[in-house]
Formats: C-alpha cells, structure tokens, sequence
C-alpha cells in the first residue's frame, strides 16, 4: 500500500513538472522593448505583402499608405506635414460603456489628436495598437511579422452586423490585495529632426517603460494636459508601447493628467476650463477616450495652481463637478481614477473638499511632502519628516477612507548651504542618487534622527580644495527613511504609495517597497547604509526565518506551488541558490535535498501527513517499524 501511495505522489509530482515546463513555454505576443526602429514584413490575410511595418518601445508602427489602403479611414485625417493625425468620433460607430457614457462621449469630446511618429526620417506612421480597431482592423504579432485582417468578433454590433469602430465594455476596476505603490514619471519629450527631402518636424521620445519589478505596481506618466486658450481640448503625448510593455510586466499604467499648471497662464485658464461646463465635457471625454484607445488602466489628475479664497469657493466647488463626472463615466469602463491633491497653502492649493472627492474617486494621492523647500518661508529641514507625514496623514484620514490613500513620498530632497550662525543661506533640490553621490565624495557619515525618522548628512562645503566656511546639510531619503514611511502605511492600512518621481531613487531605495509590500519585510530591519552597533543589534531581534520549512517560495503558504518550485530544483531546471531557501526544501531534515523531500512535501500538502515530524514520512527503503506484538495476540 505504502509503495502505491509512493508511486501516486511520484506520478502527481511528475505531472506538476510537467505542467510547469508547458507553461513555460510561450510566444511572443508583444514587440520588443528596442529603442531601434525595426523592420518587419506585413502580411494580409496571411499572404506576403509589399509593406513594411516598424517595432519601437514596444509599439507597432504602421504606414499611414498602408493603413489607409487595408483599412477603413473615415471621419480620420491624416496631416503629414504638421506630424498630426485627428480623429472625429462623433461620426463613427463607438459603443463605450454604456448609452449614457457614448452619448456622452460622442456630443463632447470633439476631434482627437495623435502624433505622427516619422520613422527613419522619411516614413508617416502611426501606432497600429491605436488606430487598428478604429480602422477597422485586427492585427497579430509573431516571430517579428504582422499579419492584418478585418476586424471581427467582439467588436461587432451583432451577429449580422458590420463591427463598430471602437468598443469598450462595461468593465470592473482592478483591485488589489495589498499596498500598492505608484511612481509618477515625466512624460514625452519632443525632439526636431530634418527628413531626407528637407522637412523639419519632430518627433515625441516617450521613454522605456520599467522592466519587470516588485517595486513598482502602477506607473503614471504625465502625457496629457489641458491647453491653454482651446477650450476645454487635451494635448496627447501618451504611447501605446509603453502601456503594452509595461502590461508585459505586470505593471498597471494610470495617465496623469495635468492643467498645465508649469506654463505660464496654464493654471488660470485650467481654471476657466472647470467653470465653463462645455470645456469642462470636452476635457473630461477627451481625457476618458485617450485613456481608453491607448488601453490604460486608470487616469492621475493632477491639477495644481487652482488659488482661490476661504470666501470664494467656486473653484473648489467647480472642481468638484468636474471630478463627480469624470468618476461617472470612468466607472462604466473601469479606469481607475486618483486625485493628485496639495496640502494646504494660500496660493498653490484649493480649499479641498477631500469627504466629496474621496466618494468620487477610487484614490487620493496627498503629495506629503515639500515640508521644508524654501529659505524665506520654512528654512532648513527635512522634505518630509515623520512627525509631518503622520500629523498630515492622520488629518486625511478623517475625511477619506484609508484604503482610499496613497501617501505621496519623495525620492528627492534639498541641499542645504548653512552659514555660521546657523542659518540656512541657501537650497536646490537634489535626487536621491545625487544626494548619495554628494555624501559619498565628501566622506561623510550621516547621522540617524529618530525624531524625523531620516539620516542627516553634514560635511564642509569646499571651493578648488579650500574651505567656505559653510556647512552642507542634508536630510536623506533611503533605504530606511522610506521604510519609516512604509511602517506607517502598513499600520494604518492605508491603501499604499504614490512616489515622485522615477529616475531618481537609488536601486536600494526602490527595493525597499518591494521588501515590505511584497515580501512582508519589517520595515525596522532596514536600516540603510550608515547603522550603529545598537541599530544593527536592535533589528537583528526582529528578523524572522525568511522560509519556514516547506514554504520553499516565502509566501507564508505550504501548497502546490512550493511542490513546483521543488520538482524544478530537483530536475535542475531552475535551480534554488538561496541558503534559506534551501533550508526550507529539506523537509526530511536529513541535510539533502532530493526527491525524497519532494515525496514528503507532496504528502503534507496532500494531508497524508499533519507534520514534516510526522513519523509515517519515512521512504520506501526505510519502512515503518511494526511493534511488537502484544500478549494474546497472533504472531
């Protein structure tokens, strides 16, 4: 019986091998993450054409002769000399959501605008992930071909019909099961070029998107802002590619959406744009239908500038309408939406109300910090101390739900110059990488304050060698000022992170979201990289086993995933490094891991066994010891 029961593990563990080697075996479905324009050959209806198409950052990049000759190109203006492409939706056959939110759409958005992208300096193209379905096309991408064909299925109307232009279903938003971290990144940067017959234009380069990390769950790019004197019309630099490639990696993408706050005349004219109730719609659809053609996931506003007095609230209030719509329509299709909001000022913040915005939102996003950024009106300190992130944390918490939060944290932070007396004579703000390089070439050890829950760096400022008689001071955001912020978050469960901004954390700051959020980390064991003895001591207290036996993989879970992971390590096929990791596969305790081990789990995930201690864990070449027989019975 014990050999059958053997044999049946074996066979199960053999399976699940198996398995995991088909799964591994997949197809590539999404172009390459180059940033070289790539040739590939077309194919319609699965014959060979004469076309060309190009890969760039994850995007396929059709001709625009080739487009307008498979694809069906009304109500579409295609305008080469000005690199612009304008889409008319009102004249074509959309279904978003519902009646309501496409009637809606239809009557306010206006023409659309999208970049055309001039491959080698000479070709008009245009995003195939965009302009296929509203062409009327369907497309695939394999083993570095495209292959074209009519557009059918789920996009059809009904079964008799002729598919629609464009369909967005109504659809739930993502969910998650644990703190979330967010990064804002700077969006698309134009670049001017002079093609091959001596026509000058530019080009939009969106950067690459992050590669597969456990640090990042959201990313938001600033591609869209209001313009300034357009009524209410949002100008486009989003890019499909890095949506797609992003997706890739497990990665969901909210587009931040600006009033243009950083040019001149861009917050006052935001203004107008939300007191005006045509302008106000047309942003609002524009906003929705750019999220939707470039596949994102959920829209960031960030609305900054919007000044006005405790006795003139019609800002705020108009605000308010406008967030209240655009909540409506995005929860039809399921675009997350998150407010960007400032922390109280006379100039640079409206008087929020943040109950009524945290109903008509799914995340608010308090930019917590900027706490000390400015000699004449706060003077040197920390960006964002502990006592200031918990007092204004804990504020908000009363007027919106926590898992509605997403704690607004730096990774950058000021230098500041302080003369002899003490005062701060000067700042400019730094990225956490620069302020670490800063510290390491001056030889300097900062200093742990507990008080602000940061490292503080002081070294002698230097000019050609000598001496200037002032100090440098810097309040460092790391590895442990972040974890600070993370305990926070975690204890007050709040919903999780929003970071600004991307290029600038070092590689061990950004780890430590992964650390705590997705590995359960305790925060108070990162320390940084300048810990004393007692810090160090202190947090070795609290470090747990990182794998518990049989939980090969460290998720706190003892299942059939941990079996896989071991039948892969055994078979050689991914094998396990990690010493701790290790630890957890021998479950026999015997010092080796085998198949064996792999046996034993197999039983106690299958309940045969309640423990790795369990005595009926024993191989086959060790059966079970019989006892003796006792007196008055058979021998």
């Amino acid at each position: 019986m014990y050999k059958l029961l053997k044999k049946t593990i074996l066979y199960t563990a053999t399976f699940i091998l198996l398995f995991v080697l088909a799964g591994a075996v997949c197809y590539a479905d999404t172009p390459p993450r180059s940033d070289e324009e790539q040739p590939i050959e077309v194919y319609v209806n699965d014959k060979k054409t004469n076309e060309t198409a190009y890969t760039y950052k994850g995007n396929i990049y059709i001709k625009v002769t080739t487009l307008q000759k498979y694809g069906q190109t009304d109500n579409i203006t295609f305008d080469g000399p000005v690199n612009q492409v304008y889409v008319d939706i009102s004249k074509m056959d959309i279904l978003i959501g519902d009646e309501e939110t496409t009637d809606f759409l239809k009557a306010n958005s206006g023409k659309l605008t999208f970049h055309i992208r001039y491959i080698q300096k000479k070709y008009n193209c245009v995003s195939l992930g965009v302009f296929g379905q509203l062409c009327k096309l369907d497309y695939k991408y394999e083993n570095n071909k495209l292959y074209l064909y009519p557009l059918t299925g789920e996009y059809a109307k009904d079964s008799n019909a002729e598919v629609r232009n464009y369909y967005a279903p109504l659809k739930e938003k993502d969910t998650f099961s644990r703190p979330i971290n967010m990064v804002w990144q700077m969006g698309t940067s134009p670049t001017t070029f002079t093609s091959s017959d001596n026509r000058t234009g530019y080009v939009f380069n969106c950067p690459l998107a992050p590669a597969k990390t456990e640090n990042i769950d959201v990313m938001s790019p600033l591609w869209l802002t209001t313009e300034i004197n357009n009524k209410g019309k949002v100008f486009n630099n989003c890019d499909y590619g890095y949506i797609e490639l992003c997706h890739a990696n497990g990665i969901k993408v909210w587009i931040c959406a600006t009033n243009n706050f950083a040019a001149s005349g861009g917050a006052s004219y935001g203004n107008t744009i939300l007191k005006t109730e045509s302008y106000r719609n047309k942003t609002i659809s524009q906003l929705i239908l750019y999220a939707l053609f470039y596949k994102a996931d959920g829209i960031n506003i960030d609305f900054e500038g919007m000044a006005h007095t405790k006795t003139n609230n019609v800002i705020s209030n108009e605000f308010n309408t406008f967030i209240a719509d655009l909540y409506k329509h995005c929860s039809k299709v399921g675009l997350t939406l998150s407010i960007d909001t400032m922390l109280a000022s006379s100039y640079w913040s409206i008087y929020y109300n943040f109950k009524f915005l945290g109903e008509n939102s799914d995340y608010i996003c308090p930019m917590t910090y900027n706490e000390h950024w400015s000699l004449e009106s706060t003077g040197a300190g920390s960006t964002m101390s502990r006592s200031y992130y918990t007092t204004m944390t804990n504020n908000l918490l009363k007027k919106v739900p926590a898992e509605k939060v997403l704690m607004g944290v730096p990774f950058f932070t000021q230098v500041w110059r302080i003369d002899s007396s003490g005062k701060a004579v000067n700042v400019w703000s730094v990225t956490a990488k620069r302020a670490l390089e800063l510290i390491t070439d001056h030889k300097c050890t900062p200093v742990w304050n507990e008080k602000d829950g940061q490292y503080i760096a002081t070294y002698n400022e230097t000019s050609n060698g000598s001496a200037t008689g002032y100090k440098m001071k810097i309040w460092v955001e790391d590895e442990r000022s972040m974890a600070q912020k993370l305990k926070y978050v975690i204890s007050n469960n709040v919903a999780g992170t929003a970071c600004w901004a991307y290029s600038q954390p070092t590689k061990e700051l950004l780890n430590t979201f992964g650390k705590v959020y997705v590995h359960g980390q305790d925060p108070d064991t990162l320390l940084g990289a300048w810990p004393s003895a007692a810090d160090q001591a202190a947090a070795a207290a609290l470090i747990k086993p990182k794998y518990s036996t049989g939980d090969v993989n460290g998720d706190d879970t003892i299942d059939a995933n941990d079996i896989t992971d071991l039948s892969r390590h055994i078979a050689k096929i991914s094998e396990i490094e990690d010493s701790d990791m290790l630890k957890a596969c021998d479950v026999d305790g015997n010092g080796a891991v085998d198949a064996n081990d792999l046996t034993v789990l197999s039983r106690y995930v299958a309940k045969i066994i309640d423990s790795f201690d369990d005595p009926g864990q024993q191989t086959a070449d060790q059966p079970a010891e019989q006892s003796e027989p006792q007196a008055g019975q058979n021998q």
